[in-house]
């Protein structure tokens, strides 16, 4: 995947969903654990249309997690629902990789 197929951010705020992609630029670190799931963030680095980027923390399920795909370095594809803790925006993985 080439750097300029990373500009999709789209967001439905009607229902709160969010498609991401981007380049992971972080290891996942341990957040929480929340009925016995465990959750990590990492950060996404997504492009924009004026070729600069952002970087956004995203947290993921362990559930869906593959600790070989999650690695600093590799793409991703997400599909999730946006939350906004105070003081730290937050994207709520559901699936996919890139």
């Amino acid at each position: 995947m080439d750097e300029g197929s990373l500009n999709m951010l789209q967001e439905n705020s009607g229902n709160n969903i969010v498609s991401l992609t981007g380049k992971i630029v972080s290891e996942p670190v341990f957040s929480h654990e929340v009925f016995n799931e465990g959750f990590y963030n990492i950060n996404l680095e997504v492009a924009r249309l004026s070729q600069t980027y952002d970087v956004l923390p995203v947290t993921v399920s362990e559930r869906i997690m593959d600790r070989d795909i999650f690695t600093a370095g590799s793409f991703l594809c997400l599909t999730g629902s946006r939350h906004n803790p105070p003081g730290r925006p937050m994207w709520r993985a559901k699936a996919g990789t890139a």
